[in-house]
């Protein structure tokens, strides 16, 4: 069952503050009632080809745990159609590890810059040299790196 709901809520401010505030995806979740510094995102992409296609449904959510530290907890479904889909599960598995990954240190190095003192000065550097973009040979020579070590008992890259 699906159900569609379309609202529209006036404000008494100008559009352009309304989409900065809009796009600060940490104060559009606080407006939500009994917010639990989790999120949920889907996505979807095509190749530039049309071949393949995948859609992804995340879930993401912080939580403390010792010492002043904390974790962030991510749980995603995955559905990849195409071409793409040919490589099997165990090959996409290797290359989600290998996304997540990437996103788990950024994100990481990315709060601690946010702090004080010479682990926050040394991660804001980090984060200048972060690439913007996906290395997608990297990703899949890691990714058969991973394979690979799995078959033979190696655990994971």
């Amino acid at each position: 069952m699906e159900v569609k709901l379309e609202k529209t809520f006036p404000i008494a401010a100008p559009a352009a503050h309304a989409w900065r505030l809009l796009q600060d995806i940490k104060a559009v979740a606080e407006c939500m009632p009994a917010d639990e510094r989790k999120m949920e995102m889907d996505g979807k992409g095509t190749d530039v080809t049309g071949a393949s296609a995948a859609t992804m449904n995340l879930t993401a959510r912080v939580q403390e745990s010792s010492e002043g530290h904390c974790e962030l907890v991510g749980v995603s479904n995955v559905t990849v159609t195409g071409k793409l889909a040919n490589f099997g599960g165990r090959m996409m598995t290797q290359v989600s590890d290998q996304i997540l990954k990437q996103f788990g240190d950024n994100f990481a190095t990315r709060v601690i810059a946010q702090g004080e003192g010479a682990d926050a000065e040394q991660a804001a550097a980090a984060v200048a040299k972060q690439p913007k973009e996906l290395n997608a040979l990297a990703l899949i020579w890691h990714a058969l790196l991973g394979f690979f070590k799995s078959l033979f008992g190696g655990g994971k890259a």
